[in-house]
């Protein structure tokens, strides 16, 4: 019994230790196993975070892309998204969150077009009459003392001596007395003769200047007066005087210019590209900088023939009202046309088919057939262009103007997929006109579609770095490193920068932030490879940062600060031998009154002054200082 118990001792000795042993090993492979599974885990839930604006950026943690100081992004992949389409991608509801995406639905919605012109006040030529001798003689008298004297119909301008206008008094008292006595005692056939020797002598005086209570005090009168006072024919503003008392003056020589400012002229210069917006009785606004806040109305009476072969624009003439005189001649003014869109996104005429013009004076329209109040001729009727025109008076289909990604002639929008919460595809589509924060689709889009309107960028980076066809990506897909290419993306430079001047010329800060994120976007895709093609582009770093600054600018004086340095860089690249890729010459201007008579330079592919730092209050300020001619040799590969 003794032994019996110390073996089993032993044994359970044996099995302690046994099962202290096995423990340990489990414990030692479950620990070692959970640690690999954990490293795995880990690796599968890594992340790799890129720039939106920069690709080709990936780092294994968040923060900001060294080279934009951008927020990076979580590169995502294309789960589920392979079975939906070509230009598909999936975001989780956190990268969602960070590419700050937002959708609206596609729309049918009254719309207008918006049509910047810039121009000047300028006297109504209609209502400017210039007073002239009549007769020969001496001013002996000037009451007109002052150009810009106002005058009223019936006031005396000048007291004049003059040899044949005291004969043609004595005539009249005779004629007058001669027909009296005939009244009197005469035959009919004599005092007929009589009257009508009166009335010719009485015509003359007429067309001499002599008002109708001048001449029939003078034929009551028994002797002639030797000085005649000539009353204004019109009333308004003396702006030209041409005389002094004691001047001596023949037929036709000019005394006077008056000038009815109640109503003026607004002489636009319209450009070829808005030509076809503009039509005549359009109702357009105006403003000054004399009376700022204050709008002015004006409508459209003609609009000239001939485009100006050196501004490549067109005059548009507004007739506008001026009762008070506020607007002055040569005011400068910023005017904006607004025109209502229809369904096929194109002007809503005013509807004048079937009406009555003047061919002389088209301002004139009556309802019905008839003489021009202004020159007499025969009215003609209107048989519109439009006639033909299938309308659709309903609204046209837009979206907001943040939606499509666009380059050259191609569009491109983002579509929430139904029913696939974070699934997006592209699609190209093709879009009419602008028109203020929209644009008007012709093609590819329903009503009730949802596009991305903020973080397509984003969505469009994402799809270049899964390899996926992208809006970006597209051009380079058709032997990118061809010289046609190239010349394309040195265009589209060109074209980008021109915008940026354009918007500054015309004062539109609105416009200028879109052309600014435009040109920071093709800088940010294009200078690696223009570096390393044009030796000029080598040292443009800089070049991304002032471009970003340009975009971020928070009004037009910061915009045009901004604008003077990437002038002077593209200078000095085109002047470099960049222009050699382009199929025109380009101009080199210089304002010297811009940044406090520092004198400022930009560039033009035309020779018309459009300064952008002063805009329409200084436009026309500037002058050609060089010119840059393309060179026939092609620039040699970076050095």
């Amino acid at each position: 019994m003794k032994y019996l118990n110390k073996k089993n001792i032993i044994i359970l000795v044996a099995l302690l230790l046994l099962a202290v042993c096995t423990g340990y090993f489990i414990k030692k492979k479950g620990t070692w196993n959970h640690g690999h599974e954990n490293v795995f885990q880990i690796q599968d839930e890594k992340k790799v975070w890129t720039c939106s604006m920069h690709p080709h950026i990936k780092l294994p943690e968040p923060g900001l892309c060294p080279i934009c100081n951008m927020p990076l992004i979580p590169l995502e992949g294309a789960d589920g998204s392979d079975d939906i389409h070509d230009h598909s991608i999936y975001l989780s509801p956190y990268a969602e969150k960070l590419a700050e995406i937002r959708t609206k639905k596609v729309v049918r919605r009254p719309v207008e077009k918006e049509i910047r012109i810039t121009g000047k006040i300028a006297f109504d030529e209609t209502r400017v009459k210039h007073i002239a001798a009549w007769v020969p003689g001496r001013i002996d008298r000037l009451f007109i003392d002052f150009t810009g004297m106002r005058v009223n119909p019936g006031d005396h301008l000048f007291s004049i001596y003059s040899p044949e206008l005291y004969s043609a008094q004595e005539e009249l008292i005779q004629a007058y007395q001669h027909l009296t006595a005939r009244r009197k005692k005469g035959s009919p056939n004599l005092i007929k003769q009589a009257e009508n020797i009166y009335q010719a002598v009485k015509e003359k005086l007429r067309l001499w200047g002599l008002t109708s209570e001048q001449i029939n005090k003078i034929e009551k009168q028994s002797d002639p007066e030797d000085h005649i006072t000539i009353y204004a024919p019109t009333g308004g503003i003396i702006i030209h005087r041409d005389v002094a008392e004691g001047s001596y003056v023949k037929i036709g020589a000019k005394i006077c210019t008056i000038a009815d400012l109640s109503h003026v002229w607004v002489l636009l210069d319209a450009y070829e590209s808005d030509i076809s917006w503009l039509t005549m009785r359009q109702k357009i606004e105006f403003w000054t900088k004399a009376y700022p806040g204050e709008k002015f109305y004006g409508e459209i009476s003609f609009i000239e023939p001939v485009l100006d072969p050196t501004t490549r624009t067109i005059k548009v003439r507004l007739k506008a009202e001026n009762i008070d005189n506020r607007l002055k001649p040569e005011m400068y003014v910023s005017a904006l046309a607004k025109v209502p869109l229809a369904g096929d996104g194109l002007p809503i005429p005013e509807n004048l088919s079937g009406k009555w013009t003047c061919p002389m004076h088209p301002e004139i329209v009556n309802k019905i057939k008839g003489r021009c109040r202004l020159c007499t001729m025969a009215l003609i009727q209107i048989k519109s262009k439009n006639d033909s025109r299938n309308f659709f008076y309903e609204y046209p289909l837009v979206i907001p103007r943040t939606a499509p990604l666009i380059t050259g002639n191609r569009g491109m929008v983002f579509l929430a997929v139904p029913g696939k919460k974070g699934h997006y595809k592209g699609r190209e589509i093709i879009l009419g006109t602008r028109a203020g924060e929209y644009y008007v689709v012709k093609k590819g889009l329903m009503e009730g579609d949802e596009v991305v309107v903020n973080g397509n960028f984003k969505i469009d980076s994402s799809l270049q770095l899964l390899g996926k066809p992208s809006m970006m990506s597209i051009e380079n897909t058709n032997a990118e490193t061809t010289d046609s290419a190239k010349k394309n993306r040195l265009q589209t430079l060109m074209e980008a920068y021109a915008d940026l001047h354009h918007t500054l010329s015309r004062d539109d800060f609105e416009g200028f932030k879109k052309s600014a994120s435009n040109i920071l976007l093709f800088l940010l895709k294009n200078t690696d490879e223009l570096s390393a093609k044009y030796p000029a582009f080598k040292g443009w770093t800089p070049l991304l940062k002032e471009a970003k600054d340009l975009s971020n600018a928070k009004d037009i004086k910061a915009a045009r600060n901004g604008f003077n340095p990437l002038s002077e860089r593209l200078i000095t690249f085109y002047s470099k031998g960049g222009n050699g890729d382009l199929p025109d010459s380009l101009y080199v201007f210089r304002c010297p009154m811009a940044f406090s008579f520092k004198g400022a330079k930009w560039l033009q592919s035309k020779k018309g002054t459009e300064n952008p730092y002063f805009g329409s209050s200084m436009f026309s300020c500037g002058t050609i200082v060089d010119t840059i001619e393309p060179s026939t040799d092609k620039t040699e590969e970076g050095e």
